[in-house]
């Protein structure tokens, strides 16, 4: 593992991953995306602060009141709008439309992830080659080799959580039957090294079938081999190069780790910055919390664009990691 460690140039690959991702802006587009729609960027949604009107408390009253007719009321002419039937039949047809607006978007999300993935695996390979790419050339790409990557997600991860739910099974059958014949503490001490195990079992599973989609997702757009074949190949080269490739994986996670902390700290000072300012705004007027919109807007943008930037360098790392591993 030593020496397979020591033939690969990890500073180079780190540094000219760098390089790539700054020089070539068609790749941020992507890994903007990429952001959005795997959830690199999304969280910082959650920091928005919602001002409430503070005025309400006689509307209040006057809605719970109609909520106890069973019945909502229409202004002009004091007429129910709604009976109680006709009231669940629409809160059903509002949740499904909810169900129906969530699924499409999910499934947008999804393919825009997966189109974001090849498009930046593709685009790496062509400014390896020829020294430049764009925007084009990676819809292109993305386009064409998106359905793969999401087969091998697929065909990988079903089989392993399947597997994973048995292993659990397995595992927990002896401190089950201890508890259905009432041997409570043997039960308990059957469990706790039954659920360690567990856990650590998944933990190197999900590292390695992790490493597996990595390499078979650049088998299926660099070398354009269909989805089994990627699979199988992307197996193959991490059996092969076991200990590079785990010297990688513990890269990406220092390089994970190193971006996580940096976002906290920028959000923390973007929200010590703006809650003054939003909490002033308040004090004067509530309608003035408005005017400070546009610049939680532009700090939430600027955070989503600065994971996308991370999102098109880590791609970048495991292409050119990948393409060491199979020069």
């Amino acid at each position: 593992m030593y020496e397979g460690c020591c033939q690969i140039d990890y500073g180079n690959i780190l540094t000219r991953a760098f390089q790539i991702t700054k020089n070539h802006r068609s790749l941020w587009l992507y890994g903007v995306i990429l952001a959005i729609t795997s959830g690199g960027g999304s969280n910082y949604f959650q920091y928005i602060s919602n001002f409430s009107d503070l005025n309400k408390g006689k509307n209040t009253s006057q809605s719970l009141s109609l909520l106890k007719n069973n019945s909502f009321m229409v202004k002009s002419g004091s007429l129910a709008l709604f009976s109680s039937k006709d009231s669940a039949t629409s809160i059903l047809l509002i949740i499904g439309l909810v169900v129906l607006l969530a699924v499409v978007v999910t499934l947008v999300f999804l393919l825009l992830q997966y189109i974001s993935q090849a498009a930046l695996i593709g685009m790496v390979e062509e400014i390896e080659g020829s020294g430049k790419t764009s925007i084009k050339a990676g819809f292109s790409i993305g386009w064409k080799k998106w359905w793969r990557l999401l087969a091998i997600t697929l065909i990988v991860s079903i089989p392993a959580f399947l597997i994973s739910l048995l292993i659990a099974l397995i595992l927990a059958t002896p401190s089950i039957f201890a508890f259905v014949y009432q041997k409570t503490v043997l039960g308990w001490i059957l469990a706790v090294p039954a659920a360690i195990i567990w856990i650590l079992l998944i933990i190197a599973v999900v590292v390695l079938l992790g490493i597996v989609i990595t390499y078979a997702s650049r088998y299926a757009v660099i070398n354009g081999l269909k989805v089994i074949d990627s699979v199988k190949s992307g197996y193959f080269l991490l059996r092969q190069k076991i200990g590079p490739s785990l010297f990688l994986w513990l890269i990406s996670i220092a390089l994970g780790m190193a971006y996580g902390i940096a976002s906290t700290v920028v959000f923390f000072v973007l929200a010590i910055i703006l809650f003054p300012i939003f909490l002033l705004l308040y004090s004067i007027n509530q309608w003035l919390v408005l005017a400070g919109l546009p610049l939680a807007i532009i700090a939430i943008f600027g955070l989503i664009f600065i994971s996308g930037l991370f999102q098109a360098y880590f791609s970048t790392y495991w292409t050119l990691s990948f393409k060491e591993l199979t020069a």
